[in-house]
């Protein structure tokens, strides 16, 4: 997980920029706990009554249903949707898209959207509420990020066991 967040760190700053192709060396490795939810190029669905460390998805949307428990989730090219009853223990995080907690879900730290909007009353989450969007030269930041996600191609995961 702590390599997903050093990508995460350096593709950012980064994003607002026109994508150049990717390096043989510009790999993404994805180290994964067996308590994780991953999915890449379609949506993560956290399913009711289920607890997990981190759910994470790369171009997608996750969603956490009614009931369900993670520590955090996070996507990357794709919408955070916390639904009514869900709980996320700590953050809830969206590089090039929106955070949408819905009534009756909490979040027990941050909600952050890089490139998009937070969308929730205030109440629902403990932390920060923290949104972050522009245009570069005609481009939204969300557009940028999505772009450079998608020039960089799949990522590889390793799962510990």
């Amino acid at each position: 997980m702590r390599r997903l967040a050093a990508w995460l760190v350096a593709l950012v700053p980064f994003a607002a920029f026109p994508a150049s192709p990717p390096s043989d060396d510009d790999t993404c490795t994805i180290d994964l706990d067996a308590d994780d939810l991953f999915a890449q190029d379609r949506d993560l669905v956290v399913p009711a009554g289920r607890r997990f460390a981190d759910a994470v998805v790369i171009r997608g949307d996750a969603v956490v249903r009614a009931g369900a428990h993670v520590k955090q989730v996070i996507a990357l090219g794709g919408d955070v949707v916390v639904e009514d009853g869900a709980n996320v223990e700590e953050d809830a995080i969206a590089i090039g898209g929106d955070v949408r907690v819905h009534r009756g879900a909490h979040v027990g730290s941050d909600a952050i959207s890089i490139g998009g909007a937070v969308d929730a009353a205030r109440e629902r989450i403990a932390g920060e509420v923290v949104a972050l969007s522009f245009d570069w030269g005609g481009t939204s930041l969300e557009e940028a990020i999505v772009k450079e996600l998608n020039a960089r191609g799949r990522c590889t995961v390793r799962r510990d066991r």
